[in-house]
């Protein structure tokens, strides 16, 4: 092993490097000139050329001078980190930090130990520091050494180690895959045999299955057979009673037919005979069976009629459990009139520019009134089942809102504006003749007509309807549910029922119509998605109620019991902004007002 021997590296370093010769400082600092030192001032511890130790014996005579051969040799040739351009020439053993004369100054002017190189360095060869350091030196060459040695062996270990590894691996890779296979085999052996027990218990309760469901199909479809006669069952007897009644009145109604010819040819036979007392006498037992053949035309109306009904599923009867436990697959539902669904298609559409119509009402099959509530007048269209129409116009005092038939020739017309209803008379022509007052109070809105009564709704601060008498007399008042909270927020319109049992007022802020009794009981609200501010609605003999939807833009057919039936009109009909709505029973047709003032008249149509 080699030992650390400061002497040789001395050696080495005067063999090998170029001697160097010190400068002087001086020259080198002030004029970056590299001139031969010739001599060194002790007390400034600066070497100098022979020019500057000139002037330095003259000015600074009582500093001590040596010369080249004198001066000190041991030159150090490092510069000053900090001052680049100035060597180091001192020590400081407490900062232990090397100095140039900037830094000696500057930065140990405290420092008690600062020595001058030169002086430290003497005798440094055979100092006990350096004997020290080259004792570590050798120690650290050892460890080295040493390090070495071990760094080769574990290099050969690496190698070792990584070929003894990947052997173990193998190794124990084969014999855990030999396991692996072994184990998955019995895996596999044993599946088999469970999937092989299996398959025989499947097969088994497959057949056992397909006898059940046999036997529950057939279980079925005597149920489902008992069921489909049951209500064929009550279908034909529905059938039969029809057929028998239709049968009857139609005979009724020949016969009838068959009277009322031979009575109009007994009397044109008369008449043209041109014997007036037998004509005379013609007409009077005529005359006399006349009341007898209303009375028939008016029975056979009446007794024309259909036992409606519909055959429906059973709810959740398409579920095993649900299918054998029902009690009924079909439902035999008795319908009323009210619920059988109408189809409309446009007969015509009548306008009329400028027209704000709010509500309509037919005076009879031919006349039929709007409200222009934006310049105070009724609108009154003559002949609207003929292609000529004519229109005119009554001026009122102030907008009218909402009209109700009170006799076939006066209406009931409501001015919210003024808080009075006016009773209008007119003529066979359409002409105003006589106009009444009835004070109402404000914000009269919707008015029906009911068994010599009125019906009113009033909206603002007491949303409410009321019955009133025809002197505006205040019989009934209803504006609360049965458990005291309001019943409408705007109700604008309100229709009665054919047989004058229910009320229905319309609320376009609830966005409901609501069904009351006479006495104000509530019997069914409507509310619908698709419906959005119902506006007029209207009742046919059937008890059908069609409500206009402003804002959703279409016309919903209700039954009596305010059931929905279907959306009789929208978008696709031509509806726009719909607000007013009456029904013609003559003509079966149903006239729709939009508000530009257009009214679009519907042929209706059972389904």
């Amino acid at each position: 092993m080699a030992t650390f021997n400061p002497e040789n590296v001395l050696t080495q370093t005067q063999d090998s490097d170029e001697l160097q010769e010190m400068h002087c400082e001086q020259c080198e600092k002030h004029f970056n000139k590299n001139i031969t030192a010739e001599g060194f001032c002790v007390d400034c511890m600066e070497y100098m050329c022979q020019t500057c130790l000139n002037y330095h014996r003259i000015y600074m005579s009582q500093h001590a001078l040596k010369d080249k051969d004198s001066m000190p040799q041991d030159f150090c040739f490092e510069k000053c980190t900090i001052h680049q351009n100035l060597l180091i020439k001192f020590y400081c053993s407490a900062c232990k930090i090397f100095a140039c004369s900037e830094c000696k100054i500057n930065s140990h002017i405290n420092c008690e130990d600062v020595n001058h190189l030169p002086t430290i360095v003497y005798g440094i060869e055979q100092s006990d520091e350096l004997q020290e350091l080259t004792k570590n030196l050798d120690s650290i060459s050892r460890e080295l050494e040493d390090t070495k040695v071990k760094i080769e062996s574990n290099i050969k270990f690496v190698s070792v180690q990584e070929a003894k590894a990947k052997s173990t691996i193998k190794k124990r890779r084969e014999e855990a895959l030999s396991i692996f296979k072994e184990q998955q085999g019995s895996i596999i052996q044993r599946f088999n045999k469970e999937m092989s027990e299996t398959i025989a218990r499947l097969h088994k309760k497959r057949k056992d299955l397909m006898k059940q469901a046999a036997e529950k199909q057939r279980n079925f479809e005597m149920k489902i057979d008992k069921a489909e006669n049951e209500v064929t069952r009550e279908a034909g007897n529905a059938k039969n009673v029809d057929l028998k009644s239709l049968e009857s009145i139609r005979k009724k109604n020949e016969r009838l037919v068959r009277d009322l010819k031979i009575q109009m040819s007994d009397l044109t036979q008369n008449r043209n005979s041109g014997q007036r007392c037998k004509l005379f006498y013609t007409m009077k037992n005529i005359e006399q069976n006349m009341d007898n053949l209303k009375i028939g035309v008016n029975e056979l109306k009446e007794n024309n009629k259909l036992q409606y009904y519909s055959v429906e599923p059973e709810e959740n009867t398409l579920t095993e459990e649900a299918i054998e436990t029902a009690p009924n697959l079909f439902l035999c539902r008795k319908v009323s009139k009210s619920e059988r669904k109408r189809m409309a298609t446009l007969h015509c559409a009548l306008q009329v520019e400028g027209l704000r119509g709010r509500s309509l009402c037919l005076l009879s099959d031919r006349q039929l009134l709007y409200t222009d509530y934006k310049e105070g007048a009724l609108l009154v269209l003559n002949n609207v089942t003929h292609t000529k129409k004519t229109f005119s116009r009554a001026e009122l005092p102030s907008s009218p809102w909402a009209i109700a038939k009170v006799e076939n020739n006066k209406i009931a017309v409501t001015h919210p504006q003024e808080g009075i209803i006016r009773m209008v008379t007119f003529s066979k022509s359409g002409e105003v003749i006589k106009i009444d007052n009835i004070a109402s109070g404000n914000h009269c809105y919707g008015i029906a007509y009911c068994s010599d009564k009125l019906v009113v709704s009033y909206t603002a601060s007491h949303p409410r309807v009321q019955i009133l008498d025809m002197s505006s007399k205040v019989l009934k008042t209803f504006d609360q549910d049965s458990s005291g909270q309001p019943l409408f927020k705007d109700p604008h319109y309100v229709a009665v029922s054919p047989e004058n049992e229910n009320i229905y007022v319309s609320d376009c802020v609830n966005n409901t119509v609501t069904s009351l009794d006479l006495d104000g009981k509530v019997k069914a609200i409507y509310k619908d998605n698709d419906l959005k501010e119902p506006y007029q609605l209207t009742v046919d003999e059937c008890g059908s109620v069609y409500v206009c939807g402003q804002s959703s833009n279409n016309i919903h057919q209700l039954s009596s019991n305010l059931a929905k039936v279907n959306i009789l009109l929208d978008k696709h009909h031509g509806i726009d902004l719909p607000v007013s709505v009456t029904y013609c029973q003559k003509n079966n047709r149903l006239y729709v007002g939009l508000w530009n003032g257009t009214v679009k008249v519907f042929n209706l149509t059972l389904k």
